[in-house]
């Protein structure tokens, strides 16, 4: 739920359409992944979420660190911190965590909050950055060169590479890791 809708609008605390639809799943064990926007507006619902079975997910798309420039793309969205804190309930509660930067708007962005989520997130989908053709695109491999998140590049080559175009742009003064 849902690459088409949020599932979590504001009208959800008062609707519960989604809220009807994950008991239904739960009741016949159909496992669910969210992703949403609406961030904490969704833990109320994670022990269903839960009771969907061990694929269940939930999932916060990502835009923007800066909570000015989030309000001004997304109106009716969580703030980033909302959503954060989202993502730590979910994975606290024991449930799948990932986040969504598709379309990337903003590389320092994406570089800041896997800095910051690393810890409670299970995956990233990092998709193109949006628009400006001269920054380069990220992929898992550039994920491995944050150092905090302790995940090896698959391409370690192509990871190098990464690295050397983007360094001085956000990742600093880092090394990519190698499988062991």
């Amino acid at each position: 739920m849902s690459f088409i809708s949020d599932p979590y609008q504001p009208d959800e605390l008062e609707l519960r359409i989604t809220r009807n639809a994950l008991e239904i799943a739960a009741e016949h064990k159909v496992p669910i992944q969210i992703l949403t926007k609406g961030g904490t507006r969704a833990v109320p619902d994670f022990p269903l979420l839960a009771a969907t079975g061990k694929q269940a997910a939930f999932a916060c798309t990502l835009t923007v660190c800066d909570k000015a420039w989030a309000a001004k793309l997304e109106p009716p969205a969580a703030e980033p911190e909302d959503r954060l804190n989202a993502l730590k309930a979910a994975h606290k509660a024991g449930i799948t965590t990932w986040v969504s930067f598709e379309l990337s708007i903003d590389e320092h962005s994406v570089i800041q909050f896997i800095r910051i989520t690393h810890p409670y997130i299970d995956l990233y989908k990092v998709g193109a950055i949006s628009g400006d053709k001269t920054i380069p695109r990220f992929s898992m491999g550039s994920i491995a060169c944050v150092p905090e998140t302790g995940r090896h590049a698959e391409n370690v080559t192509r990871c190098r590479e990464l690295h050397a175009e983007v360094s001085d742009k956000c990742l600093g003064n880092t090394r990519c890791h190698e499988s062991s």
